[in-house]
């Protein structure tokens, strides 16, 4: 039984780690793009951000499943928390780790732009928008609060789990119109002014700081009803 739970505690945690970093980097593969070629950098970062929803997939296939078997609180709260700050040190090695950096723009030009004879050259910068870095940081967070809030209230209230779920998209409206509004335009304009590779940074650490926020709530909520 306890090497079940650890199989699905460690998929799910893959699963949403990866998933977000995904997101992530895609933004970082638009941000290699070359003035000429950001049409083609866009659809490349297509098909990268449709291939990492089957990771997100499967982080809520999980969830989905200890709460359908009556998983208390106390599971589902730990699963959430251990995934979430996974995915923020994920976010973290990313940001602010060089070797890790580039070693996952190295895999992505290897699988979406080996054919490609010039890429922007990405580094990182001291310079942050805080515009960007904060309405980053509030979209991430209300995002993950949108994903994650249907199993927490569904463990709690099994009987009415359709009506949680619906519940759990009206925030993920929420954060999908902040980011819609307030965070891609920022990036697609950035994008126009070729001067991407420098303020994706801004996006990246914004990204961070809500994955920290979001987990410090749920492990504050794991040890209260601890």
């Amino acid at each position: 039984m306890i090497v079940h739970f650890n199989s699905l505690l460690f998929l799910a945690t893959l699963g949403f780690g990866v998933s977000l970093l995904v997101e992530t980097t895609s933004w970082t593969l638009r941000a290699m793009s070359t003035k000429s070629k950001q049409g083609h950098f866009n659809a490349r970062a297509n098909i990268y951000l449709y291939g990492g929803r089957f990771f997100a997939l499967l982080f809520m296939m999980i969830l989905s499943l200890i709460v359908d078997h009556e998983a208390d609180l106390h599971h589902v709260l730990f699963f959430i928390a251990i995934s979430v700050s996974f995915a923020a040190f994920i976010q973290l090695l990313y940001w602010n780790s060089s070797v890790f950096f580039k070693s996952m723009n190295y895999i992505i030009i290897f699988l979406l732009l080996k054919k490609m004879r010039h890429v922007h050259p990405i580094k990182n910068q001291d310079k942050i928008d805080q515009t960007l870095f904060l309405n980053s940081w509030v979209a991430t967070s209300i995002l993950i609060f949108g994903v994650t809030s249907p199993y927490i209230l569904a463990s709690i209230m099994p009987e009415i789990r359709m009506t949680i779920a619906t519940f759990g998209q009206v925030i993920n409206a929420i954060g999908t119109i902040i980011l819609l509004f307030k965070v891609e335009p920022l990036l697609y304009r950035r994008m126009d002014k070729n001067d991407l590779h420098i303020h994706v940074f801004s996006y990246i650490k914004g990204r961070y700081f809500g994955l920290v926020f979001a987990s410090s709530i749920f492990w504050i909520l794991f040890f209260l009803i601890t």
